[in-house]
């Protein structure tokens, strides 16, 4: 309920383009490729996805992590995936992309303090540096996306070093997208971790 979650909206324009450049190399590069919306090439996608990937792992898009973060439950059976799978597309007929994605950015899990849970771009810069979205540095805004595959095992609360690795792996996947500089990426990559006291 809503006393167990932080809120404070974002507007798209609002989130960094660092911070939506990094969670967009890491999560789903392919995103903002399907915009112009071809059911077949969808469904043929995803079809492949289904036979390929073993239900146990993530590799879902933006859209399916949306829903499953809107239906809000954990659990992974095969028609809990079709299901999720069939509102994904219908998610994607009815909005655009800039609307997905915002939503995404308030949505996303990022983990729990005590009983609260963190959601969204912006209370996961304040849960984890203490500072508005828009104050992230680079190497910031990369942490914060790494962390959305597996906010448990990647916390750098818990598990700093594993969580500096995944911060370096989604740095330097933006620089393979070319969404950042050599330099960008040799600077963040020294960047040391200052976390906001817990």
């Amino acid at each position: 309920g809503s006393n167990t979650e932080i809120r404070n909206y974002l507007v798209l324009d609002q989130v960094p383009t660092r911070v939506l450049h990094a969670i967009i190399a890491i999560e789903d590069q392919r995103f903002l490729e399907h915009l112009g919306f071809d059911p077949r090439s969808l469904l043929r996608a995803l079809w492949v996805n289904i036979r390929q990937r073993s239900l146990s792992q993530g590799g879902s898009t933006l859209t399916q992590q949306l829903v499953k973060n809107l239906l809000g439950t954990r659990e992974k059976t095969f028609f809990r995936k079709v299901r999720e799978l069939i509102l994904a597309i219908l998610i994607e007929v009815q909005y655009s992309k800039e609307a997905i994605l915002e939503k995404y950015l308030n949505e996303v899990y990022f983990g729990q303090i005590g009983s609260l849970e963190v959601h969204g771009v912006s209370e996961a810069s304040r849960y984890f540096f203490n500072k508005s979205a828009s104050q992230l540095t680079l190497a910031e805004a990369a942490l914060i996306a790494g962390v959305i595959r597996g906010p448990v095992i990647y916390s750098p609360y818990k598990y700093l070093s594993r969580a500096r690795e995944r911060r370096n792996t989604v740095l330097r996947k933006m620089s393979e997208l070319s969404l950042i500089t050599s330099a960008e990426l040799t600077e963040a990559l020294d960047d040391d971790i200052r976390l906001a006291s817990q």
